[in-house]
């Protein structure tokens, strides 16, 4: 009998850890349908997905890393962003295209943070990068369509 409550617990756990990151894919999805961008800070840059697909990554302070391109969210939940990627007040390659993937669990309240020029509606999150690889410009560019 103990067994059997000590399987049943453990089986109850593991979906109660699995429904909360569902809910919060669902809840991002709701605020770039509803406020037209979800955008998250690491400290340095902003991360900002776009309703219509546009993803842009902008540094928090006069210089930093950028991205530009589009975000994809894949079947179980992550989000999947191709773009160029450069450097605002610094040199970079212009032929610097990157596929990243990443989870968002996001929770609290959003702050108002600079983003570049303009001021961003940023939420706490919590991010697992699963994947960063260089990819074509070809690549980039059909990911657009």
């Amino acid at each position: 009998m103990l067994k059997r409550c000590l399987m049943a617990s453990m089986v109850l756990s593991a979906v109660a850890v699995v429904s909360p990151a569902e809910a919060q894919t669902a809840t991002v999805e709701s605020i770039i349908a509803s406020e037209g961008v979800f955008a998250f800070s690491d400290g340095s840059s902003v991360f900002r997905f776009e309703k219509g697909g546009t993803f842009v990554l902008e540094p928090v302070g006069i210089s930093g890393r950028t991205i530009a391109g589009t975000w994809k969210q894949t079947d179980s939940g992550r989000l999947t962003v191709v773009g160029q990627w450069s450097w605002v007040n610094g040199v970079s390659r212009t032929d610097d295209y990157r596929r990243m993937v990443i989870h968002i669990s996001y929770h609290g309240e959003p702050a108002v943070k600079a983003s570049g020029v303009r001021s961003v509606k940023v939420y706490p999150c919590y991010v697992v990068m699963e994947e960063l690889v260089a990819v074509t410009k070809a690549e980039a560019d059909k990911a657009r369509r």
